[in-house]
């Protein structure tokens, strides 16, 4: 992974959770833990786990006797995952995804919300997601489409843009949209910005949320 992509710190953990998490990333947790529910898994790996949004919404359908073991490439977000996530059914473990240190065929599921994407050898991950499943096995992932095929995030797209006092660039668009999460979320020293200009992205991520309501009715 780039470096870029990894070095979280500071408040950016706790921001990704607290505004990005109930925003964008719950409903997608909730349908991929249902369609993980339905596979009976017993054993469970989640790779690219971020802050526990997906663990958290695992534990609400697997059955009591099922684990899940949450990985990252980010201690700092794991640490604040360990914090909203307290169950003895769940492991905490940095991880690359692209070198899992787990043995082959130890997990019956392995699950990784919007982080395939990111992986600098998605045929490596994909071989290592493989070799540490159980024969029979299954590996259940969701990605995003073009921004074009995303109502949510093309209008942030155009809002945040409409709005600079100077054109942006489009390491900025992509930092400040949707894409947040892509470079690793809010950073002011990639993205130029402070706390005060996160609060004013997140008003603006609001606003697109309500106008994509009025358009849908």
């Amino acid at each position: 992974m780039a470096k870029g992509d990894t070095a979280f710190s500071g408040s950016i953990a706790s921001i990704y959770d607290d505004y990005l998490g109930p925003l964008i990333f719950e409903p997608y947790a909730q349908d991929l833990a249902n369609r993980l529910s339905a596979l009976r898994a017993e054993r469970v790996l989640e790779t690219a786990a971020g802050t526990g949004i997906v663990t958290h919404a695992l534990l609400r359908v697997l059955s009591g006797g099922a684990s899940v073991v949450a990985t990252d490439l980010n201690q700092p977000m794991l640490d604040r995952a360990a914090e909203r996530v307290a169950s003895s059914r769940v492991s905490w473990q940095k991880a690359d995804a692209q070198s899992l240190p787990f043995p082959d065929g130890a997990f019956d599921a392995v699950v990784c919300q919007f982080g395939v994407m990111f992986f600098p050898d998605k045929q490596k991950a994909f071989r290592e997601a493989r070799r540490v499943l159980r024969p029979g096995g299954r590996f259940i992932f969701n990605v995003w489409d073009g921004i074009e095929h995303n109502e949510f995030a093309d209008l942030v797209n155009a809002a945040v843009a409409a709005s600079a006092s100077a054109p942006a660039s489009a390491w900025q668009l992509r930092c400040m949209c949707y894409a947040t999460y892509t470079c690793g979320l809010w950073s002011p020293s990639l993205c130029g910005g402070d706390r005060a200009s996160m609060d004013r992205w997140v008003e603006l991520q609001r606003l697109a949320t309500l106008w994509t309501r009025d358009v849908a009715r």
